[in-house]
């Protein structure tokens, strides 16, 4: 991964796992026994709210930004063909998609908290 995207912007152990993790700027990826088991974005620093990946790569975030809505989101994921179910938890509302990713809401607001993609 580093050959691809270059050194992170900073590296951390997490307080529960001896597993490691980095940022790329607003994205943060988890290890554990040399493997990826979390993408997370909860940070939208990127211009116009859009999360913000180390230069020089970019991300294309869609309809992904800082004040996107739980009905704008729901309506793009109708419109590219993206089942989803739909659930309560942690006072958030959860999109969870086939893929394993998971968009978070918060349930007072109804806007973007989080994305998470969890592979374990």
């Amino acid at each position: 991964m580093i050959n691809y995207l270059g050194q992170p912007t900073a590296w951390a152990n997490t307080k529960t796992h001896e597993d490691k993790f980095c940022h790329y700027d607003d994205v943060q990826i988890f290890f554990g026994n040399l493997h990826i088991w979390l993408i997370h974005i909860d940070w939208f620093n990127g211009l116009n709210g859009k999360p913000r990946l180390n230069e020089p790569h970019t991300l294309e975030p869609w309809v992904i930004r800082e004040d996107a809505s739980l009905e704008e989101i729901k309506e793009a994921l109708h419109a590219e063909s993206l089942p989803f179910q739909t659930e309560t938890k942690y006072e958030s509302t959860i999109l969870k998609l086939e893929s394993g990713a998971k968009i978070y809401f918060s349930e007072d607001t109804k806007m973007l908290d989080a994305i998470s993609v969890v592979s374990r």
